[in-house]
């Protein structure tokens, strides 16, 4: 449900994602650590409606943000993605004049 930042059991297949960000904690071997550091990775999955924004895909974005902070880690963003969903938020409709065709923000804008 997004309400807190949990591992997996076991990888998900290809296309089993019902939210279109990731999180990962990575331990990372560079010049300037050798011994390597762990760092927070957040990507859009461009897979899954291609990679926008919703609410679930703020949730994970936020939890994974605060984690890093929490725990002093770098935190790295790879954004691929649509843009956001705005039909899953009446007050962010309402902030913008637009034609939506058929009054449905899923089949896109007209003007």
């Amino acid at each position: 449900d997004g309400s807190r930042v949990e591992p997996l059991s076991s990888p998900r297949s290809p296309g089993a994602n019902d939210c279109g960000m990731l999180a990962w904690r990575l331990h990372m071997l560079t010049p300037e650590y050798p011994q390597g550091r762990e760092i927070i990775l957040i990507a859009n999955d461009i897979t899954f409606m291609n990679g926008s924004f919703g609410v679930k895909e703020d949730m994970v974005y936020e939890r994974a943000s605060q984690l890093a902070r929490a725990e002093g880690l770098p935190r790295i963003y790879m954004a691929a993605n649509s843009g956001a969903r705005f039909g899953l938020c009446d007050g962010v409709k309402k902030c913008f004049r637009v034609q939506w065709n058929d009054y449905d923000p899923a089949k896109g804008v007209a003007y």
